[in-house]
């Protein structure tokens, strides 16, 4: 989630939500900026989630938007899911892929609503 927000918000490679304590992990940045240090340019995502991200990035083409100001509403998840069906077998790793890109999902609704906030 936190990956699909900072990807709307910069671009940038993201980072993963690991626990507080780990170097690395956004609490542990969040405990870095907060004693003033700069956020750092990279992010990186932790290899299991890394076949989430790339299906988060292969479909972010079907957001969907409504109303005038074309706020985002979420993903089509029809094409993604005839793609999943056709392309993994296990439905186990199926089921793990599409809560990743939901995951990912949030985090871009996310990004949209605080960009509306600040534009407001």
């Amino acid at each position: 989630m936190e990956a699909a927000r900072r990807w709307a918000n910069s671009r940038r490679k993201p980072q993963p939500q690991a626990a507080p304590d780990v170097p690395g992990s956004l609490a542990h940045l969040s405990a870095r900026i907060g004693a003033g240090e700069s956020e750092p340019d990279e992010y990186y995502i932790w290899p299991e989630h890394e076949q989430g991200w790339h299906l988060f990035m292969r479909f972010v083409s079907q957001a969907r938007y409504a109303g005038m100001a074309g706020a985002f509403t979420g993903l089509d998840y029809t094409p993604i899911l005839i793609w999943l069906g056709d392309q993994i077998d296990d439905r186990t790793r199926r089921d793990e892929l599409f809560q990743q890109l939901q995951w990912c999902e949030l985090g871009l609704l996310q990004s949209t609503a605080e960009t509306n906030e600040m534009s407001q």
